[in-house]
């Protein structure tokens, strides 16, 4: 049984990440709370979901749009990066290589669900409580993208914490055969149609990269070889 890697995605991006520009040259920030942060600078500050006044588009649309037409080419207009590729911590580089772009997924409290090969301009989104304006509530109202296929028959497993869980659960109904949602924190949650696995760390922020490592080197007990076996 082949499986789909999903990982959280990181506050921390790679020094070369672009960022999102206007057709006038001005830079788009997306943060998770712009009443804090707008009009400073000289850039525009938004949610992904907000209006690009020339376009009269979202800019999460119009970044859709730009997928559409620059997603796996070499070079790309703004130069942003690939998702893998936009975060600074090697495992997501690892987890591609070992499984490819089409089998792992970032889960993203900007933009949703997207496909490691999602070109992702910089953003500073968290679903962290006490991170000011970049901060996503749960309650606040985000149209996330969804590029998981229904994957009939292959394992999902979430590598996040449980701030992301709510997310992924709402976003992975109807998809694959069994969702596997690693944890590292008391009083987690449990979500209809996913299989609450527990992994015991002394890390209470970044567990879930060593949790990834360790599936990929096939050092978790129940997890068989076919699992993490490479593409």
């Amino acid at each position: 049984m082949r499986v789909k890697i999903v990982i959280a995605c990181a506050g921390k991006k790679a020094e070369d990440a672009g960022y999102w520009t206007t057709e006038g040259g001005k830079t788009v920030k997306f943060i998770g709370n712009p009443t804090e942060e707008q009009n400073v600078d000289g850039c525009i500050y938004a949610r992904p979901d907000d209006i690009d006044e020339k376009s009269r588009k979202t800019w999460r649309e119009l970044l859709l749009e730009y997928n559409c037409q620059w997603r796996g080419k070499d070079d790309n207009l703004k130069s942003l990066l690939p998702a893998y590729r936009l975060y600074s911590n090697s495992i997501y580089r690892a987890l591609v290589v070992k499984y490819g772009v089409e089998q792992v997924f970032i889960l993203s409290a900007g933009w949703g669900l997207i496909r490691s090969d999602f070109l992702t301009p910089h953003y500073d989104i968290t679903f962290t409580n006490g991170t000011g304006y970049k901060q996503r509530k749960q309650s606040d109202a985000y149209r996330d993208c969804n590029e998981m296929p229904d994957s009939a028959g292959e394992k999902i497993y979430l590598f996040a914490g449980k701030d992301y869980h709510e997310l992924f659960s709402r976003l992975i109904q109807g998809k694959g055969t069994e969702r596997i949602v690693f944890y590292n924190a008391q009083g987690v949650s449990s979500y209809p149609g996913c299989t609450m696995k527990e992994y015991p760390s002394s890390r209470k922020t970044t567990w879930y990269y060593q949790c990834a490592l360790d599936f990929m080197n096939g050092a978790i007990p129940s997890v068989t070889n076919c699992d993490v076996g490479c593409r």
